[in-house]
């Protein structure tokens, strides 16, 4: 049983095999801030993050436009490994439902064109034209392109399954962590190894190497300032 069932955070709804967790607590300046980082431009070179990138800015724009719904500023983006050969990314963010009646009307603010079916009692929404699928829990909103991705999101975020608040080794690195930064990056090592062995020649033989680290980053022009605390 969760011992934190009332945290109404998108923690809550992350996979425990994540590998990467960044927290953007800035989602509405983060185009400004990324285009005078030379550093950024140049970490785009590699597709993960080029992909990742395209889709933060969009999202910025999108809680510019709908600030009355999504007014925390914060997004979550989880990197998994999903299958043996192939990674995937889970974005999550909380909502003000204040004026929202029905889950539906959040998704039509992303699309007109979706279906709907059921997983584990909950929803979950499909765009073709977005190729994304979208659930929600209680107050948050996450989405994936995968649908494996999404649906283990869901299990996670079901009370009765133990999501990362429940693992003391990454809830003492996370609250380590300021909201005053502009990017809170958590990393879990063992899960990056695994991650990494996808798209390398030579597989990484390390049965573990560490567990959760968390740093809070600050973008500056021409650097990338990060201090934190690894278990």
């Amino acid at each position: 049983q969760k011992t934190q069932d009332t945290t109404e955070s998108p923690i809550t709804v992350i996979p425990n095999n994540a590998a990467l967790i960044l927290q953007l607590n800035d989602v509405k300046e983060l185009e400004r801030s990324l285009s005078k980082s030379d550093i950024w431009k140049n970490l785009k070179h590699i597709k993960q993050i080029k992909s990742i990138t395209r889709e933060a800015i969009h999202i910025s724009s999108f809680f510019s436009e709908n600030n009355d719904v999504f007014t925390s500023n914060n997004l979550f983006i989880s990197i998994h490994q999903v299958s043996a050969n192939k990674s995937a990314v889970l974005f999550s963010t909380p909502f003000k439902r204040a004026h929202i009646k029905d889950n539906q009307e959040v998704i039509l603010l992303f699309t007109k064109d979706f279906t709907t079916s059921n997983y584990d009692n909950q929803t979950v929404y499909f765009s073709k034209s977005l190729d994304k699928f979208f659930s929600f829990k209680n107050d948050i909103l996450f989405y994936s392109k995968d649908k494996m991705l999404l649906t283990d999101a869901i299990r996670t975020s079901n009370k009765n399954t133990d999501d990362l608040f429940v693992n003391p080794l990454f809830l003492n690195c996370y609250n380590t962590t300021s909201s005053s930064a502009d990017i809170n990056l958590m990393i879990n090592y063992n899960n990056l190894i695994a991650l990494s062995n996808i798209f390398i020649t030579t597989p990484l033989e390390l049965n573990y190497f560490s567990e959760w680290a968390a740093t809070d980053v600050t973008l500056k022009n021409n650097r990338i300032i990060a201090s934190g605390f690894s278990t």
